[in-house]
Formats: C-alpha cells, sequence, structure tokens
C-alpha cells in the first residue's frame, strides 16, 4: 500500500488518492524539531524501514536473516523498478552498526534513506518527466542499505544502562624495591 506515511523521518503526501502527485511525496521535509532527537531503537528503525517501504515506489524492505534473538536484519531496496529489477543494475551496498556500540552508523544509515528518497522525490515534483540525477541514479543503479547488523547488540546497548565509559582512571603505583633492576622512585 504506497500511500501512507505514518513515521516522523517520512515526508507527507502532496495530494490525496486519485488527485495530480498522488502516492509521491513533498519536496519540502519536515522541521528537524519535529524530527526524533534520538537513537532509534529496532522497533523504531523497524516502523521508518517499513514506512518506506509502504510509502516509495523505490524502496523494497527484505531480510537477510533472523538473529539469535528473533530481530529480522532488515534491508532496503532503493531502485526504480519500471527500468530494470535491481539486480540486474550496478549497485551501492551500504551497511552500519556492525558491532553493538556503533549505533551512530544506523542514524547515518537512516539519513542516507531519508535524503535520498526525498531528493528524488523533489526532482519529481519540479520536473514531471523525472530529469534530475536523483531520478537518473535511480533508473540506473541501485542502492542497498543494511542499517544495523548487529541487531541483537545494538538493542542490548541501546536499552541497557552501562557504567561510564571511558571508566575513571586509577591510582598506579610503582614499587621501590623488587628483585631485578633497580626501578626509579615513585613520585611523592
Amino acid at each position: 500500500n504506497k500511500g501512507k506515511i505514518s513515521t516522523p523521518l517520512l515526508k507527507t503526501l502532496r495530494g490525496p488518492a486519485g488527485t495530480a502527485g498522488a502516492g509521491r511525496m513533498a519536496a519540502e521535509p519536515e522541521p528537524v524539531a519535529r524530527r526524533k532527537q534520538h537513537y532509534h531503537d529496532y522497533a523504531e528503525m523497524t516502523a521508518l524501514l517499513r514506512g518506506w517501504a509502504d510509502t516509495s515506489p523505490l524502496a523494497t524492505l527484505s531480510t537477510i536473516g533472523t538473529s539469535e534473538e528473533g530481530r529480522e536484519l532488515w534491508l532496503l531496496t532503493l531502485t526504480d523498478g519500471a527500468t530494470g529489477p535491481a539486480e540486474s543494475k550496478p549497485a551501492f551496498w551500504v551497511e552500519a552498526n556492525t558491532h553493538a556500540g556503533e549505533i551512530t552508523g544506523t542514524e547515518a544509515a537512516l539519513h542516507l534513506i531519508d535524503t535520498l528518497l526525498s531528493s528524488h522525490a523533489a526532482e519529481l515534483e519540479e520536473d514531471e518527466e523525472g530529469g534530475g540525477p536523483m531520478v537518473a541514479l535511480f533508473r540506473a543503479a541501485t542502492v542497498y542499505v543494511l542499517p544495523r547488523i548487529s541487531v541483537d547488540g545494538a538493542e542490548l546497548f541501546l536499552t541497557t544502562r552501562a557504567p561510564p565509559w571511558p571508566p575513571p582512571p586509577q591510582p598506579c603505583t610503582v614499587p621501590t624495591s623488587a628483585p631485578g633492576p633497580s626501578l626509579p622512585p615513585s613520585p611523592p
């Protein structure tokens, strides 16, 4: 159902079904102040990906596997299917959050998706024929985005209160009398 947008990073539709521009996303992004200003947990990330897949004709959501804790490893494929299947085109692969604490990678990947889709929509808004570089990109190529590899580790990282990092420095003492070569005296 490519027509309902329900997530905060997604753009709003230009017009209702049956009108000019129906099903396309508006060129104006939602104000940053209204966006969620935090790291997205698994459920929020999944909602964004499903939202893009449901509303953008460029986006297809699939899974490349399931984690040990049962979470899907989501892959969002972006391409213009009218010009050929994704796998028949040159591709650009983006993967993020390889290790549990690398959560900014997920945010960068989600931002990339949002930027690509909104730029594509803006070009279509300006030119019905779609003569801009984003439209040309998706006609000729595919972008694959795997926004979180370590889905279980990232969820643990995002939902568990950890001790401060780095840990506070600990005093270090140097023994003044030890077998072997003599050591310099400890500072006072």
